[in-house]
């Protein structure tokens, strides 16, 4: 098993569907690659929210906020 490095710029952001705030978030390992797990960056707008549920284990940078 190998080390990966991964950078907010290798992140496609998209918002989640049925979400109508401005929040997106952008995968850098999920089961698209065969993971198991999924782990990407989160952009969330001022007091927005994402309310979904997954059905995988789930990984999100916070940069600041």
């Amino acid at each position: 098993m190998g080390v990966s490095s991964f950078t907010f710029a290798d992140a496609m952001f998209e918002r989640s569907k049925d979400q109508n705030g401005d929040a997106s978030a952008g995968n850098v390992v999920d089961q698209r690659g065969g993971a198991p797990i999924t782990i990407g960056f989160g952009r969330y707008a001022l007091d927005q929210t994402i309310e979904d549920t997954l059905a995988v284990d789930d990984v999100m940078i916070v940069l600041e906020g």
